[in-house]
């Protein structure tokens, strides 16, 4: 039995397979969409952090104040009091139990010393060092630092923001300044 031409489909040839570029946008963006959506995963994550340290800053600066008057010293602000006045300033994505404050004395300017404290977390997430809390009398120069133990995942791409291990990211504002003269 002969084959009928008509009823047999002609099978494209070579060069017509090359031309053909049917389903080739599907392909492309498969090629580029997991890339794509890690970039943008990472842009979001940089950014919620960036922004939680700004609102740290933020709030660490406007809590400073009360110490930096002598109002603080003079009602005698206990190390609690002074986190609950930082933790009304922050957003509310942000938790009173992660916040940490620690406030020290220097001699003078060039003493102080703004560095990272070394700062561990144990498992239960509290801090393993002991953090101070010595406002400075009138003229003297202080630094307090707030911290905040943040939550951050393991991004795509190898990206991770955690510099406390485990998931966590320590953010800290620190501010150095001579207190007021208050009597």
């Amino acid at each position: 039995m002969i084959p009928n031409p008509r009823i047999m489909p002609r099978l494209p040839t070579h060069d017509a397979l090359a031309s053909d570029r049917r389903g080739s946008a599907i392909v492309q963006f498969a090629i580029i969409s997991i890339p794509f959506f890690a970039l943008i995963i990472a842009v979001f994550q940089i950014t919620t952090t960036f922004l939680a340290q700004l609102a740290l800053e933020t709030a660490g600066d406007k809590a400073v104040r009360q110490l930096l008057t002598g109002e603080g010293q003079q009602a005698g602000t206990s190390q609690e009091q002074f986190q609950t006045l930082v933790c009304s300033k922050l957003p509310g994505l942000m938790t009173c139990r992660n916040v940490y404050i620690d406030v020290r004395n220097a001699s003078s300017f060039a003493a102080a010393s703004t560095a990272r404290l070394p700062f561990t977390v144990g498992a239960d997430g509290r801090p393993i060092q002991t953090l101070s809390f010595a406002p400075a009398p009138p003229g003297q120069i202080t630094i307090a630092r707030v911290m905040y133990v943040w939550s951050v995942q393991a991004g795509p791409l190898g990206l991770d923001l955690a510099n406390l291990g485990s998931n966590r990211r320590l953010l800290t504002a620190t501010s150095v300044f001579k207190t007021e003269p208050y009597a």
